[in-house]
């Protein structure tokens, strides 16, 4: 050997198997050789060491003429389609159980639950159906009039049935849109900072008996049939062959969340519910916010806004709506009257507005102009629901900015968008007044008084 098959066996490492008593068991490639060379040692000088075997080789059918014989083979297109089938129905099985262990389900059930039932029925399926390709192999292979067609026909069978291919694939592809739209669409409830609502299947239960809260705001999920047309069809198939009928509400049929009017109600429901959620969050501890999943109601796929308090339950609540962005209708010295438009669209009529004010400073950085907003927000109230306030006493010569929320018996609107910036002016020492300017010899003369 030259160098660097030397090299390449000392790295070996080797170890012994057979029925030999050996002295030591070999580690390297150079024991194995030197133990190699010593086995007809080890069997004895006359072979007393050696254990006689004989071995028959003898037609089964001659020593039991019940043994079966192959008489004749499966064709390979019928074991590739086999073999196909059982592989594709344990692949969907495998990717439903990873589907129910998505983070969402850590506050929802009802899409889990039927995702481990529909594993469940493939497991169930597989069995029922390796069972019947086992009782059909043998009578194939033998002398017993059994033809291939028996094997076609139930494939064929299997095609027409809820476990095809095409009906598993696009039930799978539709709970895996689902997951990714829902996990989207509390992603827009998680950017919200600081915004204490309860997001869980079981949200709703014991809302009765929390005495801490006067109301309970629920944003009720309903994108989960109770029973499941598909489930239904694979279970009535399983366990009731004969008398199985399709379901066929769910075929032919465009699945929910491609429909853009229903898709628009409901990522409005949960803008409305964040927003109403965050005005609420620290001044109004009367008010629960909860995220809860409900079965959805004769097949249809929605968001509801629900307000729960000691007597009723309001569905289809409608929050007060965001108030147009405060604008000036007069300034004086150290006074400024602001008014402000409300569609005042919500259920609960508007008791009285909320404004707030504060100071506004602009910065200057080294390579750029940057305005930055400083001061601590400033609040007063309107005596009525009337949309103009007058705010006395502001400084002079100093910039603010304004906004404002309607005030509900539940609670506070959506904050509205910031005003235009108002300087509030200061004492006329003189007025200089521009009345013309004309240019001579290239120069601007300006006339005052």
């Amino acid at each position: 050997m030259n160098d660097q098959q030397q090299k390449f066996v000392d790295r070996l490492n080797c170890k012994f198997y057979g029925d030999f008593l050996l002295s030591e068991n070999p580690s390297t490639f150079a024991d194995a050789v030197r133990i190699y060379r010593q086995l007809p040692t080890l069997l004895g000088n006359k072979s007393e060491s050696a254990v006689p075997k004989k071995v028959w080789l003898y037609p089964l059918s001659l020593l039991d003429n019940k043994a079966m014989r192959v008489v004749r083979d499966i064709s390979s297109k019928l074991i590739d389609y086999t073999i196909s089938l059982i592989e594709n129905l344990h692949s969907f099985e495998v990717t439903a159980l990873d589907l129910s262990k998505d983070e969402i389900f850590t506050h929802f059930d009802h899409m889990k639950n039927h995702l481990l039932d529909f594993a469940a029925r493939l497991s169930e399926f597989q069995r029922v159906l390796k069972e019947k390709i086992v009782l059909y192999l043998p009578q194939l292979r033998g002398n017993t009039g059994v033809q291939e067609s028996v094997l076609f026909n139930l494939f064929k069978g299997v095609d027409s049935s809820p476990f095809n291919k095409r009906t598993l694939e696009s039930w799978l592809n539709e709970k895996r849109q689902m997951i990714s739209l829902v996990t989207s669409l509390l992603e827009t409830l998680v950017a919200y900072k600081n915004l204490n609502a309860t997001i869980k299947s079981s949200s709703l239960h014991g809302i009765d008996f929390d005495s801490h809260y006067d109301y309970t705001f629920c944003l009720s999920l309903r994108f989960v049939e109770e029973n499941d047309p598909q489930l239904t069809d694979m279970h009535n198939y399983l366990y009731g062959n004969s008398s199985f009928k399709s379901s066929k509400g769910h075929q032919n049929n465009k699945t929910w969340f491609t429909n853009h009017r229903s898709m628009t109600k409901i990522r409005k429901d949960f803008r409305q519910f964040a927003d109403f959620a965050k005005a609420n969050n620290v001044e109004n501890r009367k008010i629960k916010f909860i995220v809860d999943e409900e079965y959805a109601v004769n097949r249809l796929k929605s968001t509801q806004l629900i307000l729960y308090d000691d007597e009723s339950k309001k569905v289809g609540f409608i929050v007060p709506s965001k108030p147009g962005a405060p604008y000036v209708k007069n300034v004086t010295e150290n006074n400024v009257t602001l008014g402000w438009t409300d569609a005042a669209s919500g259920s609960e009529k508007i008791i009285k507005y909320k404004v707030m004010y504060r100071q506004y400073i602009s910065k200057t950085s080294d390579d750029r102009n940057e305005n930055q907003t400083l001061g601590e927000w400033v609040s007063l109230k309107t005596s009525d629901n009337r949309q103009e306030i007058i705010i006395s006493n502001l400084p002079s010569t100093i910039t603010f900015e304004f906004q404002v929320q309607s005030i509900t018996a539940i609670g506070l609107s959506a904050v509205s968008d910031l005003s235009e910036l108002v300087t509030i002016p200061g004492i006329k020492a003189r007025e200089l007044i521009c009345l013309s300017f004309f240019l001579h010899h290239s120069h601007l003369y300006f006339v005052f008084f």
